[in-house]
């Protein structure tokens, strides 16, 4: 491989095709940091690339000039991207933690994107660490990501991990079948909600209360408010942390843009959601739950909310459930109701009647 200077000052790598000699621009004007890019990358790959006579532009930069970008750097810019592209935070934040989980999985952080071979994805993909066939996927789709970011910016000329597959027959039944919802009954609503209710009430009798139990009460009130909601509206545990006042500004309506589709709900205000409704506290100004809202946006903090309301099901002697089954709750009585499975779709967000048919017990 020769190279030569061209009159613009950019430098021109000369390679063998099939076709003869033929000169490509590199994009670089330093001889010295192109040769050492040269060498640094897999040149076998350009040497083939050109006999094969698919040599482009576009390649022998990704094979040359974007060949020193480490993993360390190029996820710090995939990381930029995807959260501000990603019409979901969490789904975003989600993807994040997948892909720095590889990276430390991998001990990849300083390696070079283009050194990143098939096996050192497949390796985590199909790791023999208890994970579900569903994570498994996500794990994938999440590091697909990363590569085709990497891709597309000349970081590296293909995808290592476009032919990773999940190995199910590696799996157990247990992973690759799916956790099966089951929904809530009446009892089992009410002693939940009778639970949360003695426990306010507890706390409010005390009359000089210490910052710890202060935090408790608002905690107990905010799952007092959000199992109803939940119960009647059907909503996520990310959507109901996340309603704003403006929600409620059509008359007897409540209107939501879900988090994880950005899908436009407007679900009626019947009387029990009503109850929901009347038990948010009325001292915020934006977000009726500033405080839940902050934790389901943090990565880090969001399973919290999922542990205090196990502990709540637990201590109301409720198994096997969680707070995603009261979403499963009112699908499966819209159902027994007599609605249409297009009008239930409508009701939880749901993109296609497919995904609602999972809902209905």
């Amino acid at each position: 491989m020769k190279t030569h200077t061209l009159k613009s000052g950019q430098i021109s790598v000369t390679v063998q095709t099939a076709d003869g000699p033929r000169s490509i621009p590199t994009g670089c004007s330093d001889k010295t940091v192109l040769k050492q890019l040269i060498t640094s990358t897999n040149l076998k790959d350009v040497e083939l690339a050109a006999q094969a006579g698919v040599l482009t532009e576009n390649l022998i930069r990704k094979l040359t000039v974007g060949g020193n970008v480490t993993i360390e750097q190029a996820f710090g810019q995939w990381k930029e991207w995807i959260t501000h592209a990603s019409n979901s935070e969490r789904t975003a934040q989600n993807s994040i933690t997948m892909v720095n989980a590889w990276v430390q999985h991998a001990r990849a952080k300083n390696l070079r994107v283009n050194q990143v071979a098939e096996p050192q994805v497949s390796n985590w993909i199909n790791a023999r660490d208890g994970t579900s066939l569903g994570t498994r996927r996500v794990r994938l789709a999440s590091i697909r990501s990363f590569f085709r970011f990497c891709v597309i910016k000349d970081f590296v000329a293909r995808d290592p991990s476009g032919l990773v597959r999940v190995k199910a027959h590696l799996l157990s039944h247990e992973q690759k079948e799916k956790k099966v919802r089951q929904c809530f009954d009446e009892s089992e609503l009410q002693a939940l909600l009778n639970l949360i209710q003695e426990r306010i009430a507890g706390l409010q009798g005390i009359a000089q209360k210490t910052g710890a139990e202060e935090k408790r009460l608002d905690t107990l009130r905010f799952w007092y408010a959000a199992t109803l909601l939940g119960r009647w509206s059907g909503l996520r545990l990310g959507d109901v942390c996340s309603l704003e006042w403006a929600c409620f500004n059509k008359k007897g309506f409540m209107v939501v843009w879900t988090d994880k589709k950005d899908t436009r709900v407007a679900l009626p205000i019947g009387d029990e959601l009503c109850q929901g409704i009347v038990a948010i506290p009325t001292n915020t100004k934006k977000h009726c739950f500033p405080e839940q809202r902050a934790m389901i946006c943090d990565v880090h903090q969001r399973s919290t909310l999922s542990v205090q309301f196990q502990r709540l099901l637990a201590d109301a002697g409720i198994q096997g459930k969680s707070y995603h089954c009261l979403r499963h709750t009112l699908a499966t009585e819209l159902n027994a109701e007599g609605e249409s499975i297009e009008a239930i779709a409508k009701a939880l967000g749901h993109g296609s009647t497919r995904a609602t048919k999972g809902y209905l017990h």
